[in-house]
């Protein structure tokens, strides 16, 4: 939802993802992907690709209790191009994403709860995001930049039903 909410939309790009899963008891995954970023800022400044890396770390406490932790580091290389949508404004506009920071740490921890130990019956799952995006536009400086914080909570109920509160 973060990245949503610096991105805009649902960003859907073209490009090449590799995972890889440690064959360990506990969950370990790394990723790095790289895509055009065409999609994100069909009009760009130059040219430049976006990659990210990420890491993935999950456990059982018991067969109750299990949590999830993840990080994502997103590179942007494309720069919006903006332009003025009309001769008598000289407000600039882009028809792309006119915010898309150069850097975007994104960090979430889930915390899973299943009372009788069946989460496909019965489930607490408590979620917690961060994101933070750096070098939003050039003329911003290195530390200049955004954050957002989300916590949600979701109770399933039943096997096809379950409810939820977020906060951002």
């Amino acid at each position: 939802l973060l990245q949503r909410a610096f991105f805009g939309g649902h960003w859907v790009d073209d490009g090449l993802r590799v995972n890889w899963t440690a064959p360990t008891s506990m969950y370990v995954r790394l990723g790095v992907e790289s895509l055009s970023g065409r999609k994100l800022i069909p009009e760009a400044n130059g040219g430049g690709a976006v990659q990210t890396y990420s890491l993935k770390l999950g456990d059982d406490w018991n067969t109750a209790h299990s949590w999830q932790w993840g990080l994502t580091y997103v590179n942007n290389r494309r720069e919006p191009l903006l332009e003025a949508h009309d001769p008598t404004s000289s407000e600039p506009h882009a028809h792309g994403a006119r915010f898309a920071a150069r850097d975007l740490w994104v960090s979430d921890l889930v915390w899973k709860w299943a009372p009788d130990g069946n989460p496909q019956q019965q489930q607490w799952r408590l979620v917690w995001e961060w994101a933070q995006a750096r070098r939003a536009q050039p003329s911003m400086g290195v530390q200049a930049g955004h954050s957002a914080q989300s916590l949600g909570l979701v109770w399933r109920f039943d096997r096809d039903w379950e409810t939820g509160v977020r906060l951002d």
